[in-house]
């Protein structure tokens, strides 16, 4: 914030996940092709179908798979536009700039990510076959889809008309990924093979050796057994199928030294709202977590049996943060933290009010309580601190919202003085036309009048 005597201040708007020191940093980048590739951290994930699972063929042994390199998935298969950008000609049956190139042999698919790799000027190439099942299950956040559901997000042989479609034009998952399921089958990198009888794998890459390789996620003309994340096909290599394409992977450099700060209200734990349920919606927030990288997460209405299920689902994480009520429960506004990563050196929470020290308060038109949970933290790889505020500005109160931006910048200022970084994350209620939002983002003194 230019000018302010906070020193760096970096204001997050819920939902929203950046970085330090490199603020802004994207989770998608676009190359000279048009692809948009999506980054998919590293993780953990159960690979296979469970027996009993509607449709599950014998073939899919379960097993927990571990990636342990992050990498980069083309949201879309490839088109025949972006295929002919590089690739001589286009035998695809139904012919269309933005219709997924089909008709291409395993050896033409990896000739097209070399090519690719010259021209971008990074290592493009098919993704195994635990890469693709990882990114169609989104880390674990998609459940099976069911037959009756199957023609929102897939073009397949009950809703395709018997051809292929336009990339994009079906739901995508919740990492934003297109087409997983039907349109154009896809090739991996993986040779063809039963899976190993284990209980646990790192990074696994199929057998050794093998002309057969392995194609996922279903086509067009396919039935629903095809038409799951975890049902696999193996076809010939040479084989040029009118129903096969390929989407791409871009290898990423491990390790950034970027710690990766994220906000997200997760809603309240409320049983009332049916499908959107927390019981229901609480493996996808996870996902977004881990689709983000988040070594740090600001979160808001989060109540303690949420909180609770996102430990489980994060072992490594910690936490801190108290309700708002005056018994210092109900919806708090907790800071999840990656414990390798950052050491909580202080910590604390005040109200957005006129007597902020007292737990419970409100002041002004709020029609809630509400809080400022904040803490100092440092980075254990850069040995760098900085300050992070945490909040939810009232949903009612219009004063209380402008009121509480000014206290939150002269609490800012008490708190954590001038010479370490500041970030401010929350779900503020405000567009960015609004009064809070110009008095948390101008430059000027904290918390002055404006």
């Amino acid at each position: 914030m230019t000018g302010s005597p906070l020193g760096a201040l970096l204001v997050l708007f819920a939902a929203f996940a950046g970085s330090l020191p490199a603020f802004g940093a994207g989770n998608t980048l676009v190359n000279s092709l048009g692809m948009r590739m999506v980054l998919v951290p590293a993780g953990s994930f159960q690979m296979g179908s469970p027996a009993g699972e509607p449709l599950r063929q014998e073939e899919e042994t379960p097993r927990r798979v571990t990636l342990t390199r992050a990498f980069r998935i083309a949201a879309t298969e490839v088109t025949q536009k972006q295929w002919l950008a590089l690739m001589p000609a286009n035998r695809s049956p139904q012919q269309g700039d933005d219709l997924p190139v089909t008709s291409v042999s395993w050896a033409e698919a990896s000739e097209f990510c070399a090519k690719l790799s010259q021209k971008e000027g990074a290592t493009y190439r098919l993704p195994t076959e635990a890469e693709w099942e990882y990114a169609c299950r989104a880390g674990g956040a998609e459940a099976p889809v069911a037959v009756t559901d199957l023609g929102a997000v897939a073009w397949f042989e009950a809703s395709s008309g018997g051809t292929t479609h336009a990339v994009a034009s079906r739901k995508a998952n919740t990492w934003g990924l297109h087409d997983m399921l039907g349109n154009a089958a896809e090739w991996t990198l993986d040779a063809y093979g039963p899976y190993p009888r284990l209980e646990e794998e790192k990074d696994p890459t199929g057998p050794a050796t093998g002309t057969t390789r392995v194609v996922r996620g279903g086509a067009f003309r396919s039935f629903p057994p095809a038409l799951r994340c975890a049902a696999r096909a193996g076809t010939p290599g040479s084989y040029q199928l009118p129903h096969v394409g390929l989407r791409v992977v871009q290898e990423v450099d491990q390790e950034s030294p970027s710690l990766r700060v994220m906000t997200f209200n997760i809603r309240y734990d409320n049983p009332a709202d049916g499908e959107d349920a927390w019981p229901k919606r609480r493996a996808k927030a996870a996902s977004m977590i881990r689709f983000h990288g988040a070594d740090v997460v600001g979160l808001q209405e989060a109540l303690r049996g949420q909180i609770a299920d996102l430990e489980a689902a994060f072992p490594g994480f910690g936490w801190f943060g108290s309700g708002r009520s005056a018994e210092r429960d109900g919806e708090h506004c907790a800071v999840l933290f990656r414990k390798d990563r950052v050491e909580v050196l202080d910590q604390g929470t005040f109200w957005l009010s006129e007597t902020p020290e007292v737990a419970g308060s409100r002041s002004w038109d709020a029609a809630l309580p509400r809080i400022v949970t904040w803490g100092r933290l440092r980075d254990r790889r850069t040995g760098a601190a900085f300050w992070l505020f945490n909040t939810h500005f009232d949903h009612m109160g219009e004063t209380a919202r402008r009121e509480s931006a000014r206290l939150l910048l002269r609490k800012v200022a008490e708190i954590a003085g001038r010479d370490t970084p500041v970030v401010v994350t929350g779900d503020f209620n405000s567009t960015p036309d609004s009064e809070p939002y110009r008095i948390l983002t101008s430059p000027g003194p904290a918390g002055q009048a404006r």
